[in-house]
């Protein structure tokens, strides 16, 4: 009897608990959301097992928050296989479907010059994350794919919940809110906080989110987490900034060696791919041309692999778009660059 009373008093206590979490969280102004999470991205990656009128696109985020898939669908009767990643190289996801799947389609790959041309093959965290997401592929567990499924209606309804791989500042699981409230210098001071700007969809279309749009002290946030500041003072030091030039020359070869290597081979085996650079602006786009400048990266790419390629540089539509942190379009532009893309690659008979 007494365990029965425990029980019903511990459900009880259980309820209010994460009613009153919740509330309070809800009273903080924050809402529940999905998470793009490793899950997502698999379950993007399984359609390759059956490939059947898709095109793919990989690259980092841009490529992820500039296609929106529904418009992509709508406009092309295509499916969109997003397996773009936040601050991922494309280059181990290439390598990946030329040696591990049977897909020849068309591959769309989202060059960001400063993540595109600094990745080195087992180093870094651009190439590490994509590398931890085919791991995560080829050796997830029923129990991980039912714990996602599970996880689903907790994302959709509880603001507090949250089961993603980034670790925004504002998110609010037992491991964030101790980080932000390290206190002391013996730690070190926190970096500058980087909030959530994205909504995410369960078909993992990704856009920016309204308030990130329309909220310029969120915008400036984003901004600052970029590190443009300390990217914009990396030249003081001619010393170091000539040392980082040359490690920044070595990579560039290796990397359109290493891309050139694994395209001709897709190609040769009846697939097609198209370079694509989404836009970015201001600070962020006059540092890319100064440290990554197109004429000696984007058009020695191009000229390597001799693929076909579009630049927004190159089309006056898509030179004045809404990018409120510099480097992601808004969901409107995003689905006006996504119509405007197609019809480029219609035009360029890609598509």
């Amino acid at each position: 009897m007494h365990l029965k009373q425990s029980l019903i008093i511990a459900i009880t206590l259980g309820i209010i608990s994460i009613t009153a979490w919740e509330l309070f969280w809800r009273s903080n102004g924050r809402e529940p959301n999905l998470d793009d999470n490793r899950d997502l991205w698999a379950k993007q990656r399984s359609k390759l097992e059956t490939p059947n009128n898709q095109v793919v696109f990989i690259g980092s985020s841009r490529i992820l928050f500039d296609i929106q898939r529904p418009v992509w669908k709508e406009q092309t009767n295509t499916d969109a296989v997003m397996l773009g990643i936040q601050g991922g190289s494309p280059l181990p996801i290439l390598k990946h479907l030329v040696e591990s799947t049977n897909y020849r389609g068309l591959i769309v790959v989202g060059v960001a010059p400063d993540i595109f041309f600094w990745a080195k093959e087992g180093k870094g965290f651009s190439w590490k994350r994509p590398q931890t997401l085919l791991d995560y592929y080829k050796n997830r567990t029923y129990a991980q794919r039912i714990n996602h499924l599970l996880s689903i209606p907790f994302q959709k309804y509880l603001a507090f919940y949250r089961d993603g791989d980034e670790q925004w500042s504002d998110d609010v699981d037992l491991a964030t809110l101790l980080r932000n409230s390290r206190t002391g210098e013996r730690a070190g001071p926190l970096p500058p906080p980087f909030y959530n700007f994205e909504n995410v969809h369960l078909d993992r279309n990704i856009e920016m989110s309204a308030k990130a749009n329309n909220d310029t002290v969120l915008a400036n946030s984003v901004i600052k987490a970029w590190g443009l500041d300390k990217w914009e003072k990396e030249i003081e030091d001619d010393e170091e900034y000539t040392k980082m030039l040359k490690d920044l020359e070595d990579k560039r070869t290796w990397v359109i060696d290493y891309f050139s290597k694994y395209a001709k081979e897709y190609l040769n085996q009846g697939g097609r791919i198209v370079l694509v650079r989404c836009p970015s602006t201001e600070k962020y786009r006059a540092l890319e041309q100064r440290d990554y400048p197109r004429e000696h990266f984007w058009d020695s790419l191009v000229l390597k692999t001799k693929l076909p390629e579009i630049h927004f540089e190159d089309y006056r539509q898509l030179t004045d778009l809404n990018l409120p942190e510099l480097s992601h379009l808004s969901a409107q532009d995003a689905n006006f660059f996504t119509k405007e893309l197609i019809k480029i690659m219609i035009e360029k008979t890609i598509l």
